[in-house]
């Protein structure tokens, strides 16, 4: 919003910013001439921005589609439950961890005092058919029974005993069952969300180094844009400067070769000046008469004598000895 009175800080600073580009472009001009306008026109003819082309360096529609399903599947290995058989299997597991139930114990140790006293009628029955034969009786008799009863009694509590030692051993078991059940389960839940992660990782580091060559891309043929205005510009700069030398040497030369092979005359550097041609050296003596043909030997030699003089001092000054070396001063 622009102030009652005055400029506002902005315009302020876009004042300040066009002087000093006016500034800028002057003190170019002022260092590479006259032909800086023409080289900047040659340069961007064939080097403006965005000459090379561009690659594009959107993300494309495939790409994001990849990255947004592994992502998907990445958030559903992560966060998904168990399945309900899994679940099961490990309160299975977990509920038997205290080795065998009341009613399997009640059952292994029936088996097994079923076992002892099956022995211990066998034997009883073997001892009476013995003592029937023999006619055992009274106080021995009663010692053999006593002697199987106490046998009866140890089986008894040897089966008890072992019961509670395969019970122990159950245990054991069961919990190396349930620890192996949890350790798959979590390794594989584990992996699971690894290889999901990985994969996510994996597809969106291949996308952005793609983006990222692309991007190098671009900026390559930036630089090599740069690059190709700043040479034709410079390039330019020296057709312009070599042919202006070229135009003042043809302009100028004339005249100087003319001074080294005849010495210094106004009408030469006149004629330089004003772009005329001469044909052949300028006369050495302009207005005489000495190439007049009309005029008889008389005449002539009182004029020829100055002009030999002069001219001898003009080949003694120049270095114009004989006709050879005329013609290599000439070449200079």
């Amino acid at each position: 919003m622009a102030k009652k009175f005055g400029l506002t800080p902005e315009q302020k600073a876009a004042k300040k910013a066009a002087k000093k580009q006016k500034a800028d472009n002057k003190a170019v001009s002022n260092l590479v001439g006259p032909d800086a306008r023409g080289a900047k026109v040659l340069s961007d003819r064939f080097f403006q921005q965005g000459s090379l082309g561009r690659v594009d360096e959107a993300r494309p529609g495939e790409v994001q589609d990849i990255l947004d399903k592994s992502k998907a599947f990445e958030e559903l290995y992560r966060t998904q439950p168990r399945s309900a058989d899994q679940q099961d299997i490990v309160e299975r597991r977990k509920a038997g961890l205290e080795g065998y139930t009341g009613a399997e114990l009640q059952a292994q140790r029936e088996a097994a005092n079923r076992e002892t006293y099956d022995a211990y009628k066998q034997r009883m029955g073997e001892l009476v058919s013995r003592n029937a034969s023999s006619g055992f009786s009274g106080p021995a008799q009663a010692g053999a029974q006593a002697f199987l009863e106490r046998d009866l009694a140890r089986g008894l509590a040897r089966s008890e005993q072992d019961l509670f030692i395969r019970n122990a051993d159950e245990k054991q078991r069961r919990l190396g069952e349930y620890s192996d059940t949890i350790s798959g389960l979590e390794s594989e839940e584990y992996n699971r969300r690894r290889g999901s992660l990985q994969d996510y990782e994996g597809y969106l580091n291949r996308a952005r180094e793609d983006e990222l060559t692309r991007r190098q891309e671009n900026l390559d043929r930036i630089a090599a844009e740069s690059a190709g205005r700043v040479s034709t510009y410079f390039g330019g700069l020296g057709i312009g400067r070599a042919n202006k030398a070229d135009a003042y040497q043809r302009k100028y030369g004339q005249a100087y070769l003319d001074t080294l092979r005849y010495g210094y005359d106004k009408s030469v550097e006149a004629a330089a000046l004003s772009g005329a041609q001469t044909e052949g050296p300028p006369p050495i003596n302009p207005g005489g008469n000495d190439t007049d043909s009309s005029s008889d030997g008389k005449d002539d030699a009182p004029a020829k004598a100055p002009k030999k003089k002069k001219q001898a001092a003009k080949q003694k000054k120049y270095g114009y000895k004989s006709p050879s070396n005329r013609l290599i001063a000439s070449d200079v």
